[in-house]
């Protein structure tokens, strides 16, 4: 239940290595004093936290614990490692995955992940995304190419196999990983902003096709979100604030439908477009309706004879008129 700090005098490489798995039963094992630390045993129980200037390696290993990544700190996953406790990295920390494979988090723990202006860098690995809680604030960072898996169009770093949230608390975010939310199950991926942050999505968002459309990207809470990368979704839905597609490359955005709810908006970038395959609906209780007054007093304010001044078809291409002037 207590504290153990490590204070290896030195800024060379320590080794942490016993006969059996380090047990911290509901403790704290601290790794200090700067330098690299290798994992050569698994650890379990309590809280592994990496302070400032600090390094752990870990090479393979099981961690159970909580691990926490002070401000300054960094770790290196190598292999196929598996980290089944809540991980915090805090500012300035960097949390790296290195080397081919997947599901170095144990994707049904259900532990959170926070990224307190720190850095998650998945680089070439596969990360399953199941009952993770993700928090992101004050400058956090996802980015990493991912792993082609599966013989998908496209690499994959975040995997979501359930629906997923992702929450943004505070500041300007960016997700700069590729995201796959599993085609089989038309996963659903919310982002809940606050209002005061902020979230980028730079990293491609797909169902692990280049031509499919499945998957639902969710925006809640009064923040904005903005996608920089190719939108090839099945929906996109606004329960508040905005949202932003702003891609504009080759091949463009495509949804099969839009939801907007609550006044939000959906906002396309200059030089981005956006094809809406199937029927759009608008509400008159959440749409600014392009009429004089309300949509069922519109043709009784015209002014230039009995002509609607709004195009006669909907959004989802019904006509409609009036015929008792």
């Amino acid at each position: 239940g207590g504290v153990i700090e490590a204070t290896v005098n030195g800024n060379g490489s320590k080794i942490i290595n016993c006969d059996g798995t380090v047990a911290i039963s509901g403790g704290k094992l601290i790794l200090a004093n700067g330098g690299d630390y290798t994992l050569l045993n698994s650890v379990s129980g309590g809280t592994l936290e990496v302070a400032n200037g600090t390094t752990l390696v870990n090479n393979g290993k099981e961690i159970t614990s909580s691990l926490v990544l002070a401000a300054g700190s960094a770790a290196e996953m190598n292999g196929s490692c598996v980290l089944k406790g809540a991980i915090t990295v805090n500012n300035g920390a960097v949390l790296t995955f290195i080397g081919n494979g997947s599901d170095t988090l144990d994707w049904n723990t259900g532990n959170p992940i926070t990224v307190d202006g720190g850095t998650i860098d998945f680089g070439n690995t596969r990360q399953s995304i199941g009952s993770w809680a993700i928090t992101l604030k004050n400058g956090a960072l996802l980015t990493g190419t991912g792993e082609n898996a599966n013989g998908s169009d496209f690499n994959v770093a975040l995997d979501f196999y359930r629906d997923a949230t992702i929450n943004v608390t505070s500041g300007e975010n960016t997700i700069a990983a590729t995201s796959r939310l599993r085609d089989s199950n038309e996963r659903t991926l919310t982002y809940n902003v606050s209002a005061n942050a902020a979230l980028n999505v730079t990293g491609r968002i797909h169902a692990g096709s280049a031509t499919a459309t499945v998957g639902n990207v969710v925006k809640s809470g009064a923040g904005s979100v903005t996608i920089s990368s190719q939108v090839m979704l099945g929906k996109i839905k606004a329960n508040a604030g905005d949202i932003t597609v702003a891609y504009t490359g080759e091949g463009g955005n495509t949804v099969k439908s839009v939801v907007l709810s609550n006044g939000a908006e959906l906002r396309v970038a200059e030089g981005a477009s956006l094809n809406i395959s199937n029927n759009a609906a608008f509400y008159s209780t959440t749409y600014t309706y392009p009429g004089a007054i309300d949509p069922g007093d519109t043709f009784y304010v015209l002014t230039a004879g009995y002509f609607p001044h709004v195009t006669p078809i909907t959004p989802d291409g019904n006509y409609f008129y009036k015929d008792d002037f």
